[in-house]
């Protein structure tokens, strides 16, 4: 089984618009930092390393040249918000420069319709690049806060239930319209694909077309009625992988809400059908979802799948963490943890799927990572010194056991 261990941007290959492949970075660099300006009054912090995010840097300036870069070229923009200090930014960092991470254009090409690739390269004129510009995220430069609440971006991250523009994020810009769309891949408790994303974000901001054609494995309808749902099942029919993951969801949530287990399983059989249409063509959250319906009604599952359930629950674990659908990833490392469910206790693995995880923004997966930390797991030496940040994440979102002060053993 192999487990992807990294995730997101960098570097990307494009395709000449005219004859064969050209091999070229995804992301260029939009700004040389070191000719913009620093605010009046602003001291950068001090910090061990080459700093990536400026802290200092007038945010109009900066912005500016970026957006005359990208104009300049005809590429989209991509803002990087985050902070060096970050963990999940520390560790995404990383991760981009693992040699198993391929983040060439290619794949970018690949999940677009023809249509939509042909209109993303009609507007970079062949060149499939995007400009990539970073800002500073932390509270302590106002200056930075106050810029995205002026461009619209704090609207955007308020929209995915940020109480501020914080890190990692990223948010796509149209040069020539301004228009800005959040890649939500880093915002709330999604966990898509960076390139499904990125893919996304192009065409909310018009560069891309056929928006409808999107995997959005992410976005699910928040209220539906049983003649969306007999539709959904009509087009999961035709193999419809996108509405089959949605009927999934529908018949999910019919789970929870059935009083006792005789109730839940016809829902439960349901989601599985649906949920497994979705998987087998490729939708990774389709199989997340199944592995984590199957621990979490465990007496249903073992109705329907005997015994050997929750060994038959990682193997889709696995499946969708092999996607870079990171959530499944910590849901994998919790079994290696505690040796449990089929799997043979293994810290070491555990520590760097929880990692990874929680670089995908996972506040649960950042508290166990932060205990194997304090427990001088072998793969944690990156987080050493981060262990109350990463429980203060997991304690601000609802893991009332991470904000107890409690023996990591």
């Amino acid at each position: 089984m192999r487990l992807v261990l990294g995730l997101l941007l960098a570097m990307l290959l494009a395709r000449s618009a005219i004859a064969e492949a050209e091999t070229r970075p995804l992301f260029v660099e939009a700004v040389d930092y070191r000719t913009i300006a620093n605010v009046d009054g602003c001291e950068t912090e001090p910090y061990y390393k080459p700093r990536q995010y400026p802290q200092c840097s007038d945010p109009e300036k900066l912005y500016a040249a970026a957006i005359a870069f990208a104009a300049a070229h005809n590429l989209p923009l991509m803002i990087d918000w985050g902070f060096d200090e970050c963990p999940g930014c520390q560790a995404r960092e990383s991760a981009l420069r693992a040699p198993d991470f391929d983040l060439s254009s290619d794949g970018l090409l690949a999940s677009m319709t023809q249509e939509q690739a042909a209109s993303f390269s009609s507007y970079t004129r062949g060149l499939n690049q995007i400009a990539l510009v970073k800002m500073n995220s932390h509270g302590s430069f106002q200056h930075f806060q106050d810029f995205a609440e002026r461009i619209g971006a704090q609207s955007v991250a308020s929209d995915l239930g940020w109480n501020k523009v914080w890190s990692p994020l990223f948010m796509l810009v149209n040069p020539e319209t301004n228009e800005i769309a959040a890649n939500d891949w880093f915002g709330g408790y999604s966990f898509c694909t960076l390139i499904e994303e990125i893919n996304e974000g192009l065409q909310q901001v018009g560069i891309a077309t056929r928006k409808d054609n999107v995997v959005r494995q992410c976005y699910m309808p928040d209220e539906f009625t049983s003649a969306d749902m007999a539709a959904w099942s009509d087009a999961c029919e035709t193999e419809d992988r996108i509405k089959c993951f949605w009927l999934g969801y529908a018949h999910a949530r019919s789970i929870d809400q059935a009083s006792d287990v005789i109730a839940r399983i016809s829902p439960y059989a349901k989601a599985m059908g649906a949920y497994t249409a979705a998987c087998e063509q490729g939708v990774a959250n389709a199989c997340s979802k199944i592995g984590r319906m199957m621990h979490n009604h465990d007496s249903v599952a073992k109705y329907h799948h005997g015994e050997y359930y929750a060994e038959r629950a990682n193997e889709f674990s696995a499946r969708a963490c092999d996607q870079k659908f990171l959530s499944a990833c910590g849901s994998l490392a919790y079994g290696y943890r505690y040796g449990r469910d089929g799997l043979e206790r293994n810290l070491q693995l555990a520590a760097r799927l929880f990692r990874v995880a929680c670089v995908a923004h996972d506040p649960w997966a950042c508290g166990h990572l932060s205990r194997l930390t304090s427990l001088g797991t072998e793969g944690t030496e990156d987080y050493i010194g981060q262990e109350e940040t990463l429980l203060a994440f997991a304690c601000r979102n609802r893991n009332d056991w991470a904000c107890e002060d409690s023996n990591p053993q």
